[in-house]
């Protein structure tokens, strides 16, 4: 259950981050080498599709487990 709710906050982390546009969040060294793999214009997309997936991931993790 625990390993759900870190899930989903790193989700919403990287939405907001991207959403927002933050800098610093775009700026870090390993985001740099995802940007110049996938192109600056995608970057956005990524991660929103990454935070989506954890946010789901994370979802799933808490329901699922009883």
């Amino acid at each position: 259950m625990v390993l759900g709710i870190i899930f989903i906050v790193v989700g919403i982390y990287f939405i907001v981050g991207i959403t927002f546009r933050w800098d610093w969040f775009k700026e870090q060294p390993k985001v740099q080498r995802v940007a110049n793999f996938i192109g600056k214009d995608n970057i956005y997309t990524f991660y929103f599709i990454l935070g989506f997936v954890l946010i789901v991931t994370g979802l799933f993790k808490i329901l699922l487990t009883k």
